[in-house]
């Protein structure tokens, strides 16, 4: 039996029996990971790793009550043992009443999500690509110091059943490739910098045609040199450009106030907002999950609520 056969067959047991058990209601999630990493210092490989790992997380309401256990462990009796003391403990816990499953006008009923690369890159190949990307700027600027350059990969599988009749799977790929720099500056000082590809398919970061000429690298080392001469300006207001890299940093302040936590802790600045203009007219903030190929792309929640545009 192939692995995720087995991961959605113990998905649906565990469901089964977490009801039979005591639970009123109940959320498996069935997850299967794999991924690579390799990294290369100047000239040389530094390091390759592999990992692979598959497992059930099950979410539990008891009572009024909810928690959650996890097992890695796809034989019926480990995971009967497991929901035994899982929910003996959930009994203990004080009561919950907001928690309950996603309702079946705002969950996920679509079509499995399918994001991946349906083939795979040969080690060989992986090794090849990142020493020629690292070749391609070592040796060519007398002020560079060092450059590492890293490569990796993940493929995540994933199935989510609940008890009301949920029943959503998604898998998706990523491929990456960073690269940095360090060169001699002004004195003692060592600057350095960095940059990032990535996308759903080893093409996106130059594997294979079409074929990138390891733009990731010039831009890391194009970069870190211009980092060499810093000069201090006059204070005073001036215009800014955010480069699209760091303008997490200016709007996670405003993710986070709008998270769960920061609102039910009464800790965000946004308490009592809802309908209220809160930035400038010219701000714009769009949600959009169902960007094909985008890192966040994604149809349902952890939880099997379906996504929309925002």
């Amino acid at each position: 039996m192939k692995q995720k056969d087995l991961l959605q067959q113990m998905c649906d047991y565990a469901l089964k029996v977490s009801l039979r058990k005591g639970a009123q209601h109940a959320r498996v999630a069935a997850i299967s990971n794999t991924a690579h990493e390799l990294s290369v210092l100047n000239d040389t490989i530094d390091t390759i790793q592999k990992s692979v790992d598959s497992s059930l997380m099950i979410n539990l309401f008891v009572e009024g009550r909810y928690g959650t256990c996890s097992t890695n462990k796809a034989d019926p009796a480990g995971i009967d043992k497991l929901l035994d003391d899982a929910i003996a403990s959930v009994r203990l816990l004080a009561p919950d009443p907001f928690r309950k499953l996603v309702p079946a006008d705002l969950r996920y009923e679509g079509v499995p999500l399918y994001s991946a690369h349906r083939g795979s890159v040969d080690t060989e190949v992986k090794k090849a690509f990142l020493s020629g990307c690292a070749a391609s700027i070592w040796g060519k600027d007398p002020a560079l110091i060092s450059v590492t350059a890293g490569y990796s990969d993940y493929r995540r599988w994933l199935h989510l059943a609940d008890s009301d009749g949920l029943s959503c799977t998604s898998e998706n790929t990523w491929y990456s490739l960073s690269v940095e720099c360090a060169v001699r500056g002004r004195g003692d000082t060592r600057p350095s910098d960095w940059d990032f590809e990535g996308g759903i398919k080893p093409e996106d970061i130059g594997i294979g045609p079409p074929g990138i000429p390891y733009r990731c690298a010039a831009s890391a080392l194009e970069r870190a040199l211009a980092k060499r001469n810093p000069r201090k300006i006059g204070s005073g207001r001036y215009q800014v450009i955010v480069e699209n890299r760091v303008a997490a940093t200016l709007l996670s302040p405003m993710i986070e106030a709008i998270s769960g936590s920061s609102l039910q802790q009464q800790n965000s600045f946004l308490l009592d907002k809802l309908g209220k203009s809160i930035a400038s007219p010219a701000l714009t903030l769009i949600d959009s999950p169902c960007l094909r190929g985008s890192p966040g792309y994604r149809f349902f929640d952890s939880e099997g609520l379906a996504t929309a545009k925002r």
